[in-house]
C-alpha cells in the first residue's frame, strides 16, 4: 500500500465531518506536486474502507458513509478531470466483485462510468462463478468489469474465463492485480485496470482490439 497512516487519518476526519473545501484542498495539494494518480486513489480508496469499518462499529452514522462517498465522487471528478458525457456505449457492460465482500473498488469504477456516461449494469458483491456465469448470459452483458481483493479469488477469474465464453470480454482490477502486473494475462483477462479513473480507457482499448 502506497499511502501513510497519517494522511488517511487526515482524510478520513474531514471526510466524516463533511469539509468538502478542505479535503478538495488536500487532495489538490498531491496532485500538484510528484505523487501519483494511483496515490491518491489509494488513498481515498483507503479512508471509505476506513469510514465503512468505524460504520459496522457504530461509530458513525450512515449519512456520514454517504456523504464521504458522494464528495470522494466529486474529488474524482474535479482532481482526475473528467467530463460530464451522453451515453456513448453500445456493448452491454456489467460490473461484479467476485467472491469478496469488498465493494469500494468496485463502487468507485461505477462512479466512474457514471461521470463519464457509461452505462453499466450492477451485477452484485461476493458473487460466485456460477451466479456470474448465469447473469452474464441472461443479461448479455458483453464486457464484464471484476474487481477482487484476495489473490485466491483473483487466480479464480481462470475458471471464470473458461465458464463464461471468449466472446465475452473481462476486464479486472483489485489488489492483486497491482501486486503483479502480468497476473491479469496469467488468468486469461482481456484487459487490466491499474485505476478506477482509467477504467473508460481500458474499456475503449478492450473494444478497440476487437
Amino acid at each position: 500500500m502506497l499511502v501513510d497512516e497519517v494522511n488517511i487519518k487526515k482524510c478520513v476526519e474531514m471526510l466524516t465531518n463533511n469539509e468538502q473545501i478542505e479535503i478538495l484542498e488536500f487532495i489538490k495539494s498531491f496532485s500538484n506536486g510528484n505523487v501519483s494518480k494511483l496515490y491518491i486513489e489509494e488513498l481515498m480508496v483507503e479512508s471509505l474502507i476506513r469510514i465503512g469499518e468505524e460504520w459496522e462499529e457504530g461509530d458513525l452514522a450512515l449519512t456520514q458513509v454517504y456523504m464521504s462517498g458522494v464528495i470522494c465522487e466529486d474529488i474524482i471528478k474535479r482532481v482526475f478531470k473528467l467530463k460530464n458525457r451522453l451515453p456513448n456505449n453500445t456493448q452491454r457492460i456489467g460490473t461484479v466483485v467476485l467472491e469478496d465482500h469488498h465493494s469500494l473498488g468496485i463502487k468507485l469504477v461505477q462512479q466512474i462510468l457514471n461521470i463519464n456516461g457509461y452505462e453499466f449494469i450492477d451485477l452484485g458483491v461476493a458473487l460466485t462463478i456460477d451466479e456470474i456465469v448465469t447473469i452474464v448470459h441472461d443479461k448479455k452483458i458483453e464486457i464484464l468489469l471484476v474487481s477482487v481483493l484476495m489473490l485466491p479469488s483473483a487466480l479464480h477469474i481462470e475458471k471464470l474465463r473458461k465458464r463464461i465464453g471468449k466472446h465475452v470480454k473481462i476486464i479486472v482490477g483489485g489488489a492483486p492485480f497491482r501486486l503483479d502486473m502480468k497476473l491479469w494475462k496469467k488468468v486469461g483477462a482481456d484487459g487490466f485496470g491499474l485505476l478506477a479513473s482509467n477504467v473508460v480507457q481500458v474499456i475503449e482499448g478492450v473494444i478497440s482490439h476487437e
